[in-house]
């Protein structure tokens, strides 16, 4: 058997059920390295270094988008919404 040793992605398999006019984009979540495998999110000293989860968008999408660095904005899916920055 074969196996690809990069990384690959595929489309979720809600994609069927969702209008991709609507929405184009997929989020991909992670977190800080120092937050792996423990509860880092409950450490105080920890949150201190990493007050905030910040999003991520590929500069040629936030400019397409209007968005500049350190704007607010809605993230939006058929589940729900959040706002970030």
């Amino acid at each position: 058997t074969y196996m690809d040793p990069l990384p690959f992605w595929y489309a979720p398999f809600e994609d069927e059920a969702v209008d991709l006019q609507k929405y184009p984009l997929h989020a991909l979540t992670q977190r800080p390295m120092h937050m792996y495998h423990s509860w880092g999110s409950q450490n105080a000293w920890l949150r201190q270094i990493t007050s905030q989860n910040r999003l991520f968008v590929h500069r040629e999408t936030a400019d397409g988008l209007g968005l500049a660095d350190d704007d607010w904005v809605w993230i939006e899916s058929i589940n729900g919404r959040v706002k970030g920055q």
